[in-house]
């Protein structure tokens, strides 16, 4: 998994996406991840904690979208909804765009992506596959 200052990350522990601000070597890679303020109720302000941080996995047939904030791609974003058709090596996902606020011409494209940028959604059934 290679992960960089600025990237948005899923922190599977805390249940809630964030920036990385830092990045720390030794035995393992822990991050310094960026929470918004509205993580915590009453906060105004970011919150920062360090993280170990997992890749998630997206077997064939999950139904993603991608990471709100993210600017990893143009088409594959959280304005989409997309099918996981090829797992790949784990560090890609083959997804197949199947509903796109941006229109029809992005519906039935496929491209080959990091699943760091994504996250899981309900599988709605009114998609045509």
């Amino acid at each position: 998994m290679s992960l960089a200052i600025d990237d948005c990350v899923y922190v599977p522990s805390l249940r809630v996406y964030g920036i990385i601000e830092d990045i720390g070597e030794g035995e393992e890679t822990f991050y310094t991840v960026t929470f918004p303020w509205d993580f915590i109720e009453d906060t105004d302000f970011l919150i920062s904690y360090l993280v170990k941080l997992e890749s998630p996995y997206f077997p064939k047939g999950s139904i993603i979208t991608g990471l709100k904030g993210a600017r990893a791609y143009n088409f594959t974003t959280d304005k989409a909804i997309m099918e996981v058709i090829n797992t790949g090596d784990g560090r890609r996902i083959l997804v197949k765009v199947l509903q796109h606020s941006g229109g029809f011409r992005y519906v039935g494209e496929v491209y080959w992506v990091n699943p760091m940028w994504f996250r899981h959604v309900q599988s709605p059934s009114n998609f045509i596959r």
